[in-house]
């Protein structure tokens, strides 16, 4: 349901897609802000990335990486689905992995990202389960010493 509630908003709001080199509008920039409420799978982020991606600052930018750090945290079996999204869209890619040095990740969660990554990482991932250890290491938030 949240799906086709996502589509419709899309959809109806802004029938093309948009190129990254315009200019957010009003309309536009409330749009994705809603939308940010709907980013419940990796289809959904990458739908909102390939139509709203001009328009990732601010607030919105801000519901969009509290979305994907719920989604490593809290849905880390959907992990293969982002690869796969990753793999097909380099930009896609990029504007994901950013999202690990992101530094609103509240520390807790990092911590349970990072104990994913380590433990959980399947074969198709391991190159973002990397980047995910190499970041706590930069970042000093590294869960494997702690206790749980």
């Amino acid at each position: 349901m949240k799906y086709l509630i996502f589509a419709l908003v899309i959809c109806v709001a802004f029938p093309c897609h948009a190129e990254p080199t315009e200019k957010c509008s009003e309309r536009e920039a409330f749009a994705a802000e809603t939308v940010t409420d709907y980013l419940d799978s990796w289809k959904n982020v990458y739908l909102f990335f390939k139509q709203f991606n001009h328009c990732y600052d601010a607030a919105i930018a801000e519901g969009a990486q509290d979305a994907i750090q719920h989604l490593w945290v809290e849905k880390w079996a959907s992990l293969p689905e982002m690869i796969a999204l990753t793999n097909k869209d380099s930009a896609f890619k990029k504007f994901i992995w950013q999202s690990i040095r992101d530094e609103t990740f509240p520390k807790n969660s990092f911590v349970r990202f990072v104990k994913h990554a380590t433990r959980e990482c399947t074969d198709v991932a391991k190159e973002f389960c990397n980047a995910v250890i190499q970041e706590s290491k930069r970042s000093n938030a590294q869960p494997f010493n702690k206790p749980e």
